[in-house]
C-alpha cells in the first residue's frame, strides 16, 4: 500500500469494513499515521469501534471526525446513534425489557391468522447455528414485545434447522395444562427460549464423566458430547407431544443417512407413520456429525443434524408452502440468520479449524448466501432476512460468546430501527392488519 496515497487508504479501509474486519481497521490506523487527517476515516473507526461493543472508543472518534470536518453528516449520524447504545448492563436491560412483557393468547385473533381468507401466509425460516441461535431468540422476543402475541400467532408456518429447529418446536407445540393440551399456548415464548439461552445453554453439551482420555483414544467413533443433556431437556418439555399438534405448520430439515429429510405437522396430519413426537423430531435434527452421536428412530433408520444439507431452511420453507398449494402471491417471509463469517481474502485458511463444516467430511450442500438471492428474487419486498456478519467465527458450543453474541444481535436490531426504512415497524404493522402487504 503506498502510504501516501489517502484516496486508496481509505477505499481499503472500507473494504476491511464490507468484510467486518474491524481489529484490521484499528491496527491499520496505527500503522499509517497521516490517516488520523481524514475525518471519514475517523468515521470508520468509530464503526469498527461500534463493532467490538466499544462505544466509549466509537463516541471519540466521531468527535475527532467532526473537528476536521464539521459538514460530515454520516459521522453526526453516528455520533446521536451511539447515544442509545451503551447505557447499562445489557443483560439487565433484556431482562427488564422482556420478562415484564405481557403476551395476549386470543383465540379469536389466532382463529383469524390462520383464515384462508387472509391475503397473507406468513413464513418464518430460522437458520441452524448452535448457540448462535440466540440471536434469532432474541430477535424474536422484540418482535414478541411489539405486538404483545406469541410468535406462533403471527406465522402460518415456522420451519427451523438444527437448533434453529428447537426454536421453531419451541415456539408451536402446545404447552400442556392439567393433562389437556392447549390450543393457543405454546411450551415456549420467545424471551423463555432466550433466557434458556442467556442461562441454560450449556446443558445442551453433555460430557460423557465416565470417558477419559485413554477410552476416548481407543474408541473408534469419538463425539464431543453425549445425547443425555439434550434428550432430558426435550423430554421435560416436550413430553410425548406430537408434530400433528402443533400450533403452526411445521418444518424442520434433519438427514436420514445421506439424504434430507422433513419433519412437517403436514405429513404428520396426514400419514399416522410421519408423526413423529417432537422428542424425535428434534433430537435427529440437532445431531451434529463429530458433536453428538447419530439419533435413531425405530423403523426409520439413523438421523443426522439437519444443517448437513439444509441449514438454511427459507427454500425449503417456501416449497412446502407451495407443496400446501398456498397462493404463491400471498406469502411472506422472514429469515433469521445466525451470524456469518468473511474469510480473510488474503488469509482464507485462518480460522478454518474452528469452522465446523469444512473440518470435516460433511458440507452444507447449499450456499446460504445464494438461497438468500434466490429468496430475494421469488419474493421481491415480501421477503427480509436479518444477518449480521462476524468478525471471527464462532462455534456452535462456545456459550462463553453468549454475551457477545447479545451485543451484536441487540446492535442490529437498533440499526433496522434507526435506517430510513425501518422493516421492523413494517412487519410490526403487518402483523396488527393480517390483510396488510409489506409491497
Amino acid at each position: 500500500m503506498d502510504p501516501k496515497n489517502l484516496a486508496f487508504a481509505l477505499g481499503y479501509t472500507k473494504c476491511l469494513l464490507k468484510l467486518s474486519k474491524f481489529t484490521q481497521i484499528i491496527e491499520l490506523s496505527n500503522v499509517i499515521p497521516f490517516l488520523a487527517s481524514s475525518s471519514e476515516c475517523w468515521r470508520f473507526l468509530s464503526i469498527a469501534y461500534y463493532k467490538r461493543a466499544d462505544y466509549k472508543m466509537a463516541n471519540g472518534c466521531c468527535i475527532e471526525a467532526l473537528r476536521l470536518d464539521s459538514e460530515n453528516k454520516l459521522a453526526d449520524k453516528q455520533r446521536k446513534y451511539l447515544k442509545k447504545l451503551g447505557k447499562g448492563n445489557l443483560n439487565d436491560r433484556l431482562t427488564i425489557r422482556y420478562e415484564k412483557k405481557v403476551i395476549d393468547y386470543e383465540p379469536d385473533y389466532f382463529k383469524n391468522s390462520k383464515s384462508n381468507e387472509n391475503l397473507v401466509y406468513n413464513i418464518l425460516s430460522i437458520d441452524g447455528g448452535g448457540i448462535r441461535d440466540i440471536l434469532p431468540a432474541l430477535w424474536l422476543s422484540e418482535i414478541e414485545y411489539r405486538t404483545h402475541r406469541p410468535i406462533s400467532h403471527l406465522f402460518n408456518m415456522i420451519a427451523g434447522t438444527s437448533t434453529g429447529g428447537i426454536i421453531a418446536a419451541g415456539l408451536s407445540a402446545p404447552v400442556l395444562h392439567d393433562k389437556s393440551y392447549s390450543n393457543i399456548q405454546p411450551v415456549f415464548s420467545a424471551s423463555e427460549l432466550l433466557d434458556f439461552y442467556r442461562n441454560h445453554a450449556m446443558k445442551l453439551f453433555t460430557v460423557d464423566e465416565n470417558q477419559n482420555y485413554f477410552t476416548s483414544f481407543l474408541s473408534s467413533t469419538k463425539y464431543k458430547y453425549t445425547n443425555s443433556g439434550r434428550s432430558a431437556l426435550f423430554k421435560e418439555r416436550f413430553n410425548k407431544t406430537k408434530l400433528h399438534q402443533s400450533l403452526t405448520e411445521l418444518v424442520i430439515p434433519a438427514t436420514n443417512e445421506v439424504t434430507p429429510y422433513l419433519f412437517t405437522r403436514y405429513d404428520a396430519c396426514n400419514d399416522e407413520l410421519k408423526n413423529d413426537s417432537f422428542v424425535d423430531t428434534l433430537m435427529a435434527t440437532t445431531a451434529t456429525p463429530t458433536f453428538f452421536p447419530p439419533y435413531e428412530i425405530k423403523n426409520k433408520g439413523v438421523f443426522l443434524d439437519g444443517g448437513v444439507h439444509i441449514n438454511n431452511p427459507a427454500m425449503t420453507a417456501y416449497h412446502e408452502a407451495i407443496r400446501y398449494n398456498v397462493d404463491i402471491k400471498k406469502v411472506f417471509m422472514l429469515s433469521l440468520g445466525t451470524g456469518s463469517y468473511i474469510p480473510n481474502p488474503s488469509k482464507p485458511d485462518l480460522y478454518r479449524e474452528k469452522l465446523f463444516w469444512s473440518q470435516n467430511s460433511y458440507k452444507i450442500s447449499e450456499d446460504e448466501n445464494e438461497i438468500d438471492r434466490q429468496m430475494y428474487h421469488l419474493l421481491g419486498n415480501c421477503y427480509q432476512r436479518w444477518q449480521v456478519w462476524l468478525e471471527e467465527p464462532i462455534g456452535l458450543d462456545y456459550c462463553k460468546m453468549i454475551p457477545h453474541l447479545l451485543e451484536i444481535g441487540n446492535q442490529y436490531l437498533e440499526e433496522l430501527d434507526y435506517s430510513d426504512e425501518n422493516p421492523i415497524n413494517k412487519l410490526v404493522e403487518s402483523f396488527e392488519n393480517k390483510n396488510f402487504l409489506l409491497y
